[in-house]
């Protein structure tokens, strides 16, 4: 190896090496083999563990489970490994798994892959993902255990600046880019995730339309654009047995239609609308992008010695009352039923971000 590729590489190896050392010294307890206790991922393993039982003693896959409302088909909670041959190369960018260092090593690799894209010097590059992938939201979902949300998340990113580089500058590496992206992203199956990330592919093709008219180059937009929808099939195709499976068993599921509802004007084909925007932010509360204390922090918080309510106790009923009431109250009064935290990306980024 010649000095100048040596040079090339060298800051992608640095940003590698960076990300391993901050992924696992973040969770660092990891490396004395402890595990995070995340609240999603304990009933998942309830759901799923007599199918994980029949699979061991008969290794065969069971179709049914009764341990699920009055029964449902396997395949929707737990499955087998996906045929999807790109599934090889998400099992390394996330560490075969390791959580929850996985998670934040696939957030950072993610993200710098994007900036690249946009040009961004690889050091710099290694700073930013930094602030991206240490935003509180990613790690309110990992102590949650919205496993499949977060690496989801972890591929949204690539998937736009894939289309970035389509239209930009190289509209066959965008393509193959975009195209494993998004057949990962669909693979480890959190749509919500793939249909907010079409809003973002959506608001940037239709600025390209309009600069495409502009500078009178309709037919590279017309083309540019034909690939993507290629690769974007060709995503979809890789996953269609799953999908197909879903598809068919969601006219059975709440998601399907209902005539059992009271409230017809709260209904939907599918999840009544209270249901689906539960936890939609309110418009004031994207303040907490910058403010994380806007609406008050998480439903469970802990107050200091030096609050009001700690005071007002310990006046009352002294200190070991005051730190035994005010280690978890319920701060929040935003819009959702309860969270975790505010989605605070940092003053400082922020800042950066509006300069």
């Amino acid at each position: 190896m010649n000095n100048k590729i040596l040079q090339q590489i060298a800051p992608h190896i640095v940003a590698i090496l960076a990300f391993l050392v901050v992924s696992f010294a973040f969770f660092s307890p990891v490396l004395e083999n402890k595990t995070l206790e995340q609240y999603d991922t304990r009933h998942w393993q309830g759901m799923s563990k007599e199918i994980t039982d029949y699979r061991e003693q008969t290794g065969h896959q069971p179709l049914w489970t009764n341990s699920m409302f009055s029964g449902m088909p396997t395949y929707l909670i737990s499955t087998p490994p996906s045929p999807n041959i790109f599934i090889y190369l998400h099992n390394i960018l996330s560490l075969n798994h390791l959580r929850p260092v996985s998670f934040m090593f696939l957030l950072l690799v993610g993200f710098y892959v994007t900036l690249l894209i946009f040009r961004v010097n690889p050091y710099l590059a290694i700073v930013g993902c930094l602030a991206f992938g240490l935003s509180t939201r990613f790690l309110d979902l990992m102590v949650t255990g919205h496993s499949s949300k977060i690496m989801a998340l972890g591929y949204m990113s690539p998937i736009v600046g894939g289309i970035y580089l389509a239209y930009r500058r190289n509209r066959m590496l965008g393509a193959v880019i975009t195209a494993i992206a998004l057949s990962i992203q669909l693979a480890v199956n959190h749509l919500q995730i793939t249909y907010y990330t079409f809003l973002i592919v959506l608001v940037f093709g239709i600025f390209e339309l309009v600069n495409a008219f502009r500078n009178k180059a309709f037919p590279a937009f017309l083309k540019t654009t034909g690939i993507l929808l290629v690769a974007a099939i060709l995503a979809v195709g890789s996953n269609f047995q799953n999908f197909w499976l879903v598809y068919q068993y969601s006219k059975y599921s709440m998601r399907g239609p209902s005539e059992l509802s009271g409230n017809q004007e709260n209904t939907t084909k599918g999840l009544d609308r209270d249901y689906v925007t539960a936890w939609s932010y309110g418009i004031d509360e994207t303040l907490t992008l910058l403010i994380p204390n806007f609406k008050g922090g998480a439903s469970g918080a802990p107050l200091g010695e030096n609050s009001e309510t700690y005071k007002l106790f310990e006046r009352s009923q002294g200190r070991q009352y005051a730190e035994r009431v005010t280690r978890n109250l319920p701060v929040y009064w935003g819009n959702q039923p309860f969270t975790g935290g505010p989605v605070y990306v940092g003053a400082g980024i922020f800042f950066l971000f509006m300069l």
